[in-house]
């Protein structure tokens, strides 16, 4: 029995090491906890990284600086506010009903 990580990116690292090295040749695969079946499909994941720059101030005169956790913010309301937009929307996978973050 193998337990592997990974489930919410894809288990290339996991799983798929097993797979590929063949470590393991599995009869049965389980699936993420919420499922307790095997899948056909997975939701995938989608990992972002970004640098936001800023400038150094002096408490006293915060006007001379720029505060790089501020735009920071404005990015994430950004990214949740195109989530909202796509309530509606069905994935034509089978197995994933819609996409989610």
């Amino acid at each position: 029995m193998h337990f592997t990580y990974d489930e919410e990116f894809g288990g290339l690292l996991g799983p798929g090491y097993l797979l590929r090295t063949a470590a393991t040749k599995p009869d049965l695969a389980v699936g993420a906890g919420f499922s307790y079946a095997v899948v056909t499909a997975h939701n995938g994941c989608l990992r972002l990284e970004m640098t936001v720059h800023g400038k150094a101030a002096h408490a006293a005169m915060p006007e001379t600086g720029h505060r790089a956790l501020q735009g920071s913010v404005r990015i994430l309301a950004a990214l949740f506010a195109e989530r909202d937009t796509d309530a509606g929307v069905s994935s034509t996978v089978a197995g994933i009903d819609r996409r989610s973050f």
